[in-house]
């Protein structure tokens, strides 16, 4: 597939940092229009929101990640930041988002329903996103199958079902 889009020197844009950048941008650009319509007052409390839930989305899902790959991380500690390397559960960003979207609105007295409904509507939007970027990547791929849709993949001997 294509793990990398380009290279200058040391500077590498990876397919999958660059879709899920994308996917991110897009709806945080979409999550500021439709804010108004959630009853969100001022824009910096949107920013706040989007910003506090996208970091949070990020580390959850990198300490997912490193949880489930224990066995290597325990004896590699200082790998477990580097985030470049690979290595992100959709699942852990997404439980801890929504645990500081809980948080954030209890505290900026947002309506906790008015915070949810603007979060979740985007998820599917980012999520998309970055399983394109697997897909480009070359990760996440399903079994080794034989359908018409089936995906051979340069590193793998048979062609597998594509998941992402």
């Amino acid at each position: 597939m294509h793990p990398e889009i380009f290279s200058f020197g040391p500077f590498t844009i990876h397919s999958y940092g660059f879709f899920v950048a994308l996917g991110v941008f897009l709806s945080l650009y979409l999550m500021q229009k439709t804010a108004a319509k959630h009853g969100f007052p001022p824009s910096e409390k949107v920013f706040d929101l989007i910003f506090v839930t996208v970091v949070a989305g990020f580390l959850g899902a990198r300490i997912f990640y490193v949880v489930q790959e224990w066995s290597w991380y325990r004896d590699h500690p200082l790998e477990m930041i580097q985030i470049w390397k690979g290595g992100l559960v959709f699942y852990g960003g997404m439980i801890v988002a929504f645990i500081v979207v809980f948080i954030y609105a209890y505290f900026a007295k947002l309506s906790l329903l008015s915070a949810s409904d603007l979060v979740v509507v985007f998820i599917p939007l980012g999520h998309a996103f970055g399983r394109i970027g697997c897909f480009f990547n070359g990760c996440c791929y399903g079994k080794f199958s034989k359908v018409p849709w089936a995906v051979q993949f340069p590193f793998l001997s048979s062609p597998v079902h594509p998941t992402q």
